[in-house]
């Protein structure tokens, strides 16, 4: 029997897209590389506000909200403060909270490997055609 696939997915979330985190943990769950194993790497403010305790795949990481730039700039000291701890995933993937996912995805469709030198980047494209009021985290205020 083959060993499933297991991927890492990194999420920041602080304040009020806090909010947030619920319905993309299960649209990711529905929809992202279906066919494996996945496990959540959440770095967040407010772990009470998020209610994630109950699933067993998420771990959470407590960080202070210094501000979105500052937030936004320490990302690659977030990742790389758990560097040792993604090793044991066969991908990892950052996935902003602005990401929707709408339809099954499969590993082997994202998932990189020599035709595509072995890189793989998301694309957010979808939002050129959609007025950007209409995206909750860019319509204002948040709360």
């Amino acid at each position: 029997m083959l060993k499933r696939m297991k991927i890492g997915i990194i999420y920041l979330t602080t304040e009020a897209y806090n909010k947030f985190w619920k319905d993309f943990y299960c649209i990711c769950e529905q929809y992202f590389c279906v066919d494996a194993e996945k496990e959540y790497k959440l770095f967040t403010d407010s772990p009470e506000s998020i209610g994630c305790a109950s699933s067993a795949n998420v771990y959470v990481r407590q960080i202070e909200d210094l501000g979105w730039i500052v937030n936004t700039s320490y990302k690659s000291e977030y990742i790389c403060s758990i560097h040792e701890e993604l090793g044991k995933y066969d991908y990892v993937f950052y996935i902003n909270r602005n990401f929707q996912f709408t339809a099954p995805i499969y590993a082997e469709e994202v998932l990189p490997d020599a035709s595509n030198g072995y890189l793989t980047a998301l694309s957010f494209d979808h939002y050129l055609q959609v007025d950007i009021r209409n995206i909750p985290t860019t319509a204002s205020p948040i709360v």
